[in-house]
């Protein structure tokens, strides 16, 4: 009777002793874990940011990228209709995709090209004056304030010199926008000898012209817009491809 009465106690004994030791292993397996995750979220905020460049592009980037190059290729090529159409593939096939957001720009700039030139009402004239009609006119939208605007507006001020004897008249066009103001666009252009003339315009003439950013270019030939861009595009080989192609 002894005998059992202690093994009975001796079982309770152990078997709670073991039951609290599995309650604290527990525990303390759990407060590791937290341990673990707070450890590894630190780590993460102190490492920096893997470079985009350092990062898997997805297949769909990839695809996409490759398709908005094959539109490029075309555009610069002039073949207008079917790089259209290649932006439109972009931007319908990976509407999420970086290069759709580029192809969505450029089919907004193609928009007015084949179209008649929107009139070119301005405000007044900040340099010169309305120039004579000419076969070919590039106008050029910039802005005092904006830096791309401002380094290249000398190399296109070189190109204008050029141009002109060819019977191309380059013409600036300005809203004065920000901090910008008259004297500011007269004291830019006495220091780079800009000479080509500039006329103030309203935000309606850039919208007429599908200015959503600057610089931009639009050239208009008889009448009509047959390229709309970037400026920086706008080399000396493109503008005589451009007036060439009928």
């Amino acid at each position: 009777m002894r005998l059992a009465l202690l093994a009975l106690l001796h079982g309770g004994l152990y078997g709670g002793c073991a039951a609290r030791r599995i309650d604290a292993l527990e525990r303390e397996n759990l407060q590791l874990r937290i341990e673990l995750q707070q450890a590894q979220a630190q780590l993460s905020e102190a490492q920096p940011a893997t470079p985009s460049s350092a990062r898997p592009t997805p297949p769909d980037e990839e695809a996409a990228a490759a398709a908005l190059a094959e539109a490029r290729r075309l555009d610069d090529a002039l073949r207008f209709e079917e790089a259209r159409a290649a932006y439109t593939l972009v931007r319908d096939t990976w509407p999420e995709s970086r290069s759709a957001a580029t192809a969505v720009r450029r089919l907004k700039e193609m928009e007015v090209m084949g179209q008649p030139a929107p009139p070119l009402v301005v405000d007044r004239w900040l340099q010169g004056e309305a120039p004579v009609s000419t076969p070919v006119q590039v106008l050029l939208f910039w802005e005092e304030w904006c830096p791309h605007c401002r380094n290249g507006l000398p190399e296109m001020s070189a190109r204008a010199a050029v141009w002109a004897a060819k019977g191309v008249q380059v013409i600036g066009l300005t809203r004065l926008s920000k901090q910008s103001t008259e004297e500011r666009v007269a004291s830019f252009y006495a220091e780079h000898r800009i000479a080509f003339p500039t006329a103030l315009i309203s935000n309606d003439v850039s919208a007429a012209y599908a200015v959503t950013a600057i610089p931009a270019a639009a050239v208009v030939r008889d009448g009509v817009v047959i390229w709309r861009g970037h400026p920086a595009r706008l080399t000396e080989g493109l503008l005589e491809r451009l007036v060439e192609k009928r």
